[in-house]
């Protein structure tokens, strides 16, 4: 009887061990989980150490300035109630009044509720997000700097902050609303808060300039590398009291400090590249983005290769970042710069008539034959599109794959984007060793003009949603059932 109990005790014991251990590993499971959350908020960084400063903005929490991809419609952000506090002893008495005169007014028209001193009696008049200052207080605010010209693709220092912030472009986005988007590069957790200087021109060809300030809202362009720099946009909208469009913009930290950069705004009506107001307006054509030649490249005759061989699909412009490039390189696409490289006829088999019906009888191993030329409809030879080549400089000062992705290579792509979204009908982000080949198409504009027709065709029978994915997966068989059989 004793062993009996002895043995029931024993399992006992054990089954209590057991339980304990369970109740430890999952006490030690949340203890490792607690003390992951715990370093994760402590490597957030408190903006609040900076002590005090002229402008801060509204209490939504330390990570207010933490952005989200922009890809999404901007137009609900200009209706942000969020505001920024402006000190009344660095304005005065009449400067507050205007404040709370445009908080009564910006309320009665677009029904936004914003703070003031009697909802907090203890904090500050708010100005909120995207309105601009009064006018009494942009008149106290610096002028234009009188020793530095407006810049385009070149990064300048943006003064005052406490991290990295750099700019490099500026573009007037007109699709939607009117807004200044600016490609820069800053902290990915938290940016720091800036403010967009507008500055018009007096006269015609004037150097004296005015300007309007609003507080701009910076947009982290994710690249999930967890570095502690990305790019991103700097969005800053127009609004009274000068609507216009200006001629550049100067992003400041602070709205009372120098501005140490002065953009020249792109995509405007006075901009010579801008020539269409709609992209229904811009001819076929394809220009290619390139992510910044860095490592001194210096791989002259794949970049040859790369340029020709798209060339003859069909691509009439190439924009790349000189970051380090090597004098081959260097000297290939200079010649491509100057423009002195002559035009080739484009051939075809079936172009010219009178060669076209004698090709099929040719013996084309004969070294002597020559492939017919491609006509156009005045019977005059049909050239290859010219190709054009844009150099742009990428002296962004953040350590490569340490502080920020592959040279910053994000910033530049979308400035890409946004320098060639009025001038070309389609733009390809590609690298140098990549080259995008139709199987069936002649060049990549009768490629999408292709598939764009078959698209066309089905959508006009069908009503599904699925039917343009359909109508793609529909081109694409065709092409493999074209090659496969010829």
């Amino acid at each position: 009887m004793s062993s009996r109990t002895k043995r029931m005790k024993k399992t006992s014991w054990g089954a209590r061990e057991r339980a304990g251990m369970s109740f430890l590993i999952v006490v030690a499971f949340f203890a490792v989980f607690g003390l992951i959350i715990l370093t994760e908020v402590l490597m957030i960084d408190d903006r609040g150490r900076a002590g005090s400063i002229i402008v801060r903005h509204g209490s939504n929490g330390g990570r207010f300035g933490e952005s989200v991809p922009d890809y999404d419609d901007v137009k609900d952000d200009y209706l942000d109630d969020t505001g920024i506090f402006v000190r009344e002893t660095k304005y005065g008495g009449a400067a507050v009044k205007n404040i709370l005169k445009n908080q009564k007014d910006l309320k009665n028209s677009i029904g936004i509720s914003v703070l003031t001193d009697s909802a907090e009696p203890r904090n500050p008049p708010v100005v909120p997000w995207g309105q601009m200052l009064p006018s009494k207080i942009e008149q106290t605010l610096p002028r234009f700097p009188a020793d530095m010209k407006p810049t385009d693709g070149s990064w300048e220092i943006v003064n005052g902050t406490r991290y990295k912030f750099f700019v490099f472009s500026a573009f007037y986005d007109r699709r939607d609303g009117k807004l200044v988007r600016v490609i820069g590069a800053t902290k990915t957790r938290g940016p720091e808060k800036v403010w967009c200087r507008f500055w018009y021109q007096t006269g015609v060809n004037s150097t004296k300039y005015r300007s309007a300030s609003v507080m701009a809202r910076v947009k982290i362009i994710r690249e999930n590398w967890n570095l502690k720099y990305s790019a991103c946009f700097i969005l800053c909208p127009i609004r009274g009291p000068y609507p216009e469009i200006p001629h550049a913009v100067s992003v400041v930290s602070k709205i009372r400090a120098a501005p140490g950069n002065v953009l020249m705004l792109r995509n405007t009506d006075n901009d010579p590249d801008f020539t269409n107001r709609t992209f229904s307006n811009i001819p076929n054509s394809i220009g290619v983005c390139v992510k910044p030649l860095h490592f001194n490249y210096d791989q002259a005759l794949y970049l040859l290769e790369f340029l020709e061989l798209n060339n003859l699909l069909g691509v009439s412009h190439f924009t790349f970042y000189n970051h380090t490039i090597g004098p081959k390189a260097s000297c290939v696409l200079q010649h491509y710069v100057n423009g002195d490289l002559p035009q080739h006829i484009v051939p075809y088999e079936d172009a010219s008539p009178a060669k076209a019906r004698n090709s099929s009888t040719v013996d084309t191993t004969d070294a002597s034959y020559h492939m017919p030329t491609k006509y156009n409809e005045d019977n005059t030879a049909q050239l290859k599109p010219k190709i054009t080549v844009n150099i742009l400089p990428w002296n962004l000062r953040m350590r490569s794959q340490k502080e920020i992705r592959t040279e910053g290579l994000f910033a530049s792509l979308n400035d890409c984007l946004y320098r060639s979204m009025y001038r070309y009908s389609h733009v390809a982000l590609i690298d140098l060793d990549e080259f995008i080949i139709p199987h069936h198409n002649d060049t990549l504009i009768d490629l999408i003009t292709y598939v764009n027709s078959v698209e066309m065709i089905a959508l006009k029978h069908h009503r599904s949603s699925i039917v343009p994915l359909i109508a793609i997966l529909t081109a694409c068989w065709i092409e493999w059932e074209r090659c496969t059989t010829t």
